[in-house]
């Protein structure tokens, strides 16, 4: 089954979770269509190949209206979703620019902020820019009450034609967590409540929308959240909103609404990291200069300390490469970043140690293959064979062809009897 993708970033976001979710165990192939982009004929080609069709309603592209749709017989359509009420000011150029020769820019217009960019512009030392910021009433000076109604109005309209609810996650939720990464790039929530509806309207088995309803925490953008301004967080009474609240920027960590500022003003980033994590993935040998480079400059970087474990290990040395992925762990424990700290383990005997990093791992993404296959193989060779069984049913549901891993659950549960 081949679906093509019209929209913006919420549509290949919402591809990318039905190519985790779904794509491992049915024959599906994804194609994106930048909605916001001249159709060509690659573009082209994806629709006349395409067996169904997703397409973004609300979008501000001329394109849908050329789009040969008409004649489709299976297009489904999602609503975008906004929640730039909550960051009035975004959608600007920073004014000191950066020099981005690869890999996510910093301070693209949806990241920026009208107020700070003028402080900028008038030099205006970063200390006290923070302080006249905080002073200033957002919420009042860019009436956000009456921002927050048109959205919701906009939106009610969209979830009818769709067929969604987003609205009412957004006037349900909108004070209890964070709903919205920035003003177009939306959280778990939403992202679970599209994705598993749209699973279930295209015919997929039900248990992958439950799956993505059960499991799903983040959606899977580009981890890049905008602090929400203190009169902002007051205004809708967003208890979530702490002062020492952390907002994850790229792949420099997590940074509180006063640091995110600071560096703003000096538009303070680490193109030496962002650089070094891709040039260690694609193996280029400048790469561990740039990511150590990176980590001086960026020390909170859980995918800076991963990947440079990574070419550590290579070099044959075993025990800084556990130290580094030690790191990472702490700072960012992901699925991936746990799953490798677990083969390190096991690498250097440590296999009690592993059990635990690998358990972590399944409770950070339970749909991880590679996590349940790593607690059952470490649980297997300490002998706690009860524990492995359990481990192993979970390996069987989730693996594409549980043939093998069948077997292996069948051994295990004779040996436990």
């Amino acid at each position: 089954m081949h679906v093509a993708l019209v929209g913006n970033c919420q549509v290949q976001a919402l591809g990318a979770i039905l190519r985790k979710f779904v794509g491992p165990y049915v024959d599906l192939t994804l194609g994106f269509i930048d909605a916001y982009a001249k159709l060509d004929a690659e573009s082209c080609q994806r629709l006349e190949i395409a067996d169904a069709v997703v397409v973004q309603a609300g979008s501000a592209a001329q394109l849908l209206d050329e789009l040969p749709l008409a004649k489709h017989p299976r297009i489904y359509k999602v609503p975008i979703v906004s929640g730039a009420f909550i960051w009035p000011y975004q959608g600007v150029v920073h004014p000191l620019g950066h020099t981005v020769r690869y890999g996510n820019p910093p301070f693209t217009a949806e990241y920026n902020d009208r107020y700070l960019v003028k402080l900028v512009q008038e030099n205006v030392p970063p200390m006290e820019a923070l302080a006249r910021y905080r002073e200033v009433d957002v919420a009042a000076a860019a009436h956000v009450g009456r921002l927050y109604e048109l959205q919701l109005e906009k939106q009610r309209a969209l979830d009818a034609e769709c067929g969604y609810d987003c609205a009412g996650i957004i006037t349900e939720y909108l004070s209890k967590e964070q709903l919205f990464q920035s003003a177009f790039h939306f959280s778990g929530r939403i992202g679970r409540h599209l994705a598993a509806t749209l699973c279930k309207r295209m015919g997929f088995d039900s248990k992958y929308s439950e799956r993505i309803n059960r499991h799903l925490k983040e959606a899977p953008f580009v981890p890049r959240f905008v602090p929400v301004h203190p009169s902002i967080a007051r205004h809708f009474g967003m208890t979530w909103v702490k002062e020492d609240t952390r907002y994850p920027f790229l792949r420099e960590g997590g940074f509180t609404f006063d640091e995110y500022v600071l560096r703003f003003m000096e538009a303070r980033w680490s193109a030496a990291l962002e650089e070094g994590v891709i040039d260690a993935r694609q193996g280029k040998p400048e790469a561990r200069e740039k990511l150590e480079q990176g980590l001086r400059e960026a020390p909170g970087s859980a995918q800076g300390y991963h990947e440079l474990s990574r070419l550590v290990e290579k070099d044959g040395d075993l025990s800084k490469a556990l130290s580094l992925q030690q790191t990472a762990t702490r700072l960012g424990p992901t699925a991936a970043v746990l799953i490798r700290f677990g083969e390190l383990l096991r690498k250097n005997g440590e296999h009690e140690r592993a059990a635990r990093v690998f358990r972590r791992a399944t409770e950070a993404d339970p749909v991880s293959l590679a996590a349940w296959i790593g607690l059952r193989d470490t649980l297997m060779g300490l002998g706690r064979m009860r524990k492995a069984v359990v481990a192993a049913a979970q390996v069987v549901d989730l693996a594409p062809d549980p043939a093998r891993a069948a077997k292996i659950l069948a051994r295990l549960r004779a040996g436990e009897r």
